[in-house]
């Protein structure tokens, strides 16, 4: 089946999105993305995303990498420390085994823009500013922006609008929505010249994650300034098991300092200098019974809802708009397609849930009896901690739906 000349929808404008309009848009299709956010004012602008070899690998067939076109800080470790004490307990070696793509730290904003940027040159519309939902229809969904039915016929409509899709959950055979986790994510930026010399040579080779009882926090460097991209990851309301302010930034800066308060200067250090952080809660949701119906399908978060404790939301959104569109491409019809689409993205979806679920149980620990062995094992098998971590990620780095392998 050919996509030249087919007409697709993608509701919502983020990495997902962007990247199945731009690779459609590359083979011919007529792709409309309708987002809701005006792309000046994209949600967690300024804020850092990771994203590692599996996904880099579609950013370059996608379009050519370099700092101009995706200003990016290349990483090639990650070290994992006890964030209570400071102590290293590991580094990870992050770049890729089997080729030379790049673990990379960009701004959501920068990565946004680029893909954004590829859908255009290739013929893609954006409509940012346009609420866009579906109706179901005589056997089809048609399109309604801003409530209103857009006329003509959208050979495939694809969901792309996040956490809390209201598609997946009214149309998709067994989709839900989504439920807090009593978790909740701190993103901040603070200057580089706020993190001690000891951490900023450490970041210049990559993220560093603290981990302690119910909580972590992950670092790095990301472009412009350059500035510290920093995720902090909480159990519960907030200090005293109160909810954080929503109503002040400020509050919510002394309640982040609270919350790691007593741990390694380092941290210490780096939360007296953060910008007012950007708070939000975070929410699981199974993969529904099926990932399509009739002209529907679901890529991203719409269809897979994960935590972001393996660093894994934005490429794994990446893997999906590339595999969706080479099964159209292949596939004699649109059914058939989504087929393959499906059997390709379940299992490994599924496993990338339940592994970011795991490591932020391990990276949390607060049971006593359970984290002093595994503090205890992680240093007694210090020396081969790099293997053994290397072999853990590594079905996840060096994925390539590219090229069409799995390696594990």
């Amino acid at each position: 089946m050919t996509l030249d000349g087919m007409n697709i929808a993608v509701i919502g404008g983020g990495v997902g999105g962007l990247a199945a309009g731009a690779a459609a848009s590359t083979r011919g299709a007529r792709v409309t993305v309708f987002e809701k956010t005006p792309r000046r004012t994209e949600s967690g602008g300024g804020s850092g995303i990771q994203i590692s070899p599996n996904g880099t690998r579609v950013l370059r067939a996608l379009g050519s990498i370099d700092r101009t076109s995706l200003p990016s800080m290349p990483a090639r470790l990650l070290s994992l420390k006890h964030g209570p004490s400071g102590r290293e307990i590991a580094r990870l070696d992050i770049h890729a085994r089997h080729d030379d793509a790049r673990y990379l730290l960009v701004r959501r904003s920068d990565l946004v823009a680029f893909l954004a940027d590829r859908a255009e040159k290739r013929g893609a519309t954006l409509l940012t500013g346009t609420r866009a939902d579906v109706s179901f229809r005589d056997g089809r969904f048609e399109i309604l922006a801003d409530a209103h039915p857009l006329p003509g016929d959208f050979d495939v409509v694809v969901a792309s609008d996040g956490i809390q899709s209201s598609i997946r959950q009214r149309h998709l055979p067994g989709g839900r929505l989504a439920t807090e986790t009593g978790q909740r994510a701190w993103r901040a930026l603070a200057s580089i010249s706020s993190a001690s010399e000891r951490l900023r040579s450490e970041l210049s080779e990559g993220p560093c994650l603290f981990t302690g009882p119910g909580k972590h926090l992950v670092v790095y460097v990301v472009p412009g300034g350059p500035m510290i991209n920093i995720t902090a990851i909480t159990r519960g309301c907030g200090r005293n098991g109160k909810p954080a302010s929503r109503t002040r930034p400020e509050h919510d800066q002394i309640e982040l300092r609270a919350l790691y308060a007593g741990w390694c200067d380092s941290v210490v250090s780096l939360l007296d200098g953060i910008q007012p952080p950007e708070v939000r809660e975070l929410y699981r949701c199974p993969v529904p019974a099926a990932l399509s119906r009739a002209n529907l399908v679901a890529i991203g978060d719409a269809a897979h809802p994960m935590l972001p404790h393996l660093a894994q939301g934005a490429s794994a959104a990446l893997e999906d708009a590339w595999t969706l569109v080479e099964a159209l491409a292949n596939a004699q019809t649109c059914p058939a397609a989504f087929t393959a689409y499906e059997r390709r993205r379940r299992s490994r979806v599924v496993r990338l849930q339940s592994a970011s679920e795991r490591s932020g149980w391990i990276y949390q620990l607060k049971n006593p009896f359970l984290r002093l062995p595994v503090h205890l094992g992680l240093r007694a098998a210090k020396p081969l901690l790099p293997v053994l971590l290397r072999q853990w990620y590594g079905w996840v780095h060096d994925h390539d739906v590219v090229a069409g392998t799995a390696r594990n």
